[in-house]
């Protein structure tokens, strides 16, 4: 098949399930954090809700063979990228539908695939509220939260998986979890994406994914392209309330996404 008919046509919010991989970009609470109750009394501990907006920046997404993140830093010597751009391509996920535009589209080679990949910016615009005790929370430019006038635009940044956009005592930039569908791997990194080992330089972040089946994504002549979908609702915006009582909100901030690779 000529490299040129092979097209990645379209992003679009999905609750499907497939062949796909979970990057967990929760900055102050795990990403394990459970999805918020409906206007609650009180909140007990951060949740998460489905964002108003949720951009982000692909610098290469693509398919492996055997796991790039075994190692300390990422190793693509087994993968086949299906989309690369120098620049990096935004696109606001949050919504319904959203279109690729840029990078160039790579035919990968003809193989089974077990692992997905994709690597980004480490930094995540995003916007949202939240109804807590009959009162509307609205994010503000800042991540914070006013009861007042509607959600504003702001930017999140992850330095560290533990501390999300601040550096703990010991900074974190890598990530493991086990998952009811497989298990998901992340590293923070630098343009060349080799691990950070210095808190507050990262600028990429790349995750891996092998689903729990034995399934795999084979790719063969007669494959025409992928779609690639993501799924924000309910876990991609992270409700941090207040410390004292739990009564109000008191910060906003990024939460989980679930991209996924449908060949056609």
């Amino acid at each position: 098949m000529a490299a040129n008919s092979f097209r990645n046509l379209l992003l679009k919010a999905s609750t499907g399930v497939g062949f796909c991989f979970a990057i967990f970009m929760a900055f102050t609470e795990p990403a394990r954090s459970a999805t918020c109750a409906d206007n609650p009394s009180s909140l007990s501990t951060s949740c998460t809700v489905t964002p108003e907006r949720y951009v982000i920046t692909v610098y290469e997404m693509g398919l492996c063979t055997s796991d790039p993140l075994s190692g300390t830093n990422f190793d693509g010597s087994s993968c086949s990228a299906t989309l690369t751009s120098a620049d990096g391509i935004s696109v606001d996920i949050a919504g319904a539908t959203a279109t690729l535009s840029g990078g160039t589209d790579v035919r990968p080679a003809s193989a089974a695939y077990e692992y997905a990949y994709v690597k980004m910016s480490n930094s995540f615009g995003l916007r949202g509220s939240y109804q807590l005790n009959n009162t509307t929370y609205y994010s503000t430019s800042s991540g914070g939260s006013t009861t007042s006038g509607s959600s504003t635009n702001f930017t999140s940044t992850l330095y560290d998986f533990d501390g999300g956009g601040t550096c703990t005592g010991s900074p974190s930039y890598s990530a493991s979890e086990s998952l009811s569908g497989g298990t998901m791997k992340a590293r923070l990194a630098d343009s060349s994406y080799t691990t950070s080992t210095s808190c507050g330089g990262s600028t990429r972040v790349v995750g891996s994914f092998k689903p729990t089946t034995t399934d795999t994504l084979t790719i063969t002549e007669s494959t025409k392209g992928l779609q690639v979908s993501f799924t924000t609702t309910g876990i991609a915006l992270t409700v941090i309330p207040d410390s004292e009582t739990g009564a109000t909100v008191a910060s906003f901030d990024g939460g989980p996404f679930q991209p996924q690779f449908e060949k056609f």
